[in-house]
């Protein structure tokens, strides 16, 4: 039997009292590197356990305490967790944004996430007291390297959950074999020259494929059947591309 006390149930006033002390960014970076949390939908009840041990600390303490978290953290969850603790997906109102943020506009992504990092470092709430300079803090430069230096973790999430609505909606389709698909067609398809598709590196086929999908998709009013055409004529074309080491 475990010897002590028991630990005693945190009280909801004393949770709240923890939430309302504790920055709103600090909630977020907790809840991630303690739980991976992305949707940021409950963050206003995040239990008082995880943010007690950044009550009554000063900026230094607080970010000396989450960078020994972070040091945990796998590099390919860097951006996805920068991403989380600015709460970028509340930009992005569409599907994507909770699941699947590397579908998103990243030039779009990359403003927003300038103009959040500025706003941090002017915010005093913050900075609890310390004094704020002209150039960014050391503390936030490391989040913008995090942001630029990394890509999504999982870039083949999109194509994951793309195969998975396939095959969830395939019982009326008749199967199509692996080389249906030539370069003319998928012209057609992709709305640009086949010299263009046939030239075209894997990584900006795969950027093509994701503006696409993310424009006709079911789920933002696009059609299933021009959906699944898009995929079937994407995979098609990398496993043409794959030989060619683009």
């Amino acid at each position: 039997a475990a010897s002590g006390k028991p630990r005693m149930k945190m009280t909801r006033r004393r949770e709240a009292a923890l939430r309302a002390q504790v920055h709103l960014v600090d909630q977020r970076r907790i809840l991630y590197l303690r739980c991976g949390t992305i949707d940021q939908g409950r963050i206003g009840r995040i239990p008082g356990r995880l943010i007690a041990s950044l009550a009554d600390k000063s900026r230094d303490e607080i970010e000396q305490y989450l960078l020994t978290l972070e040091r945990s953290l796998p590099r390919s969850e860097y951006k996805l967790y920068v991403y989380t603790t600015l709460d970028l997906q509340r930009f992005f109102p569409d599907f994507m944004a909770k699941k699947l943020p590397e579908g998103l506009d990243q030039n779009s992504l990359d403003e927003h996430f300038e103009q959040e990092i500025c706003r941090l470092h002017g915010d005093r709430v913050f900075w609890a007291g310390e004094a704020i300079g002209n150039v960014l803090h050391e503390y936030l430069v490391r989040y913008v390297i995090m942001f630029f230096d990394s890509e999504f973790a999982g870039s083949t999430l999109l194509e994951d959950y793309v195969k998975d609505f396939i095959n969830r909606h395939r019982a009326r389709r008749s199967p199509r074999t692996q080389s249906a698909v030539t370069f003319e067609q998928a012209s057609t398809i992709f709305g640009i020259k086949k010299e263009a598709l046939r030239t075209m590196t894997t990584r900006g086929l795969t950027r093509l494929y994701r503006r696409m999908a993310k424009k006709l998709h079911p789920d933002t009013g696009g059609s299933h059947e021009a959906f699944v055409e898009l995929t079937e004529a994407y995979h098609a074309l990398l496993r043409q591309k794959k030989p060619m080491g683009r």
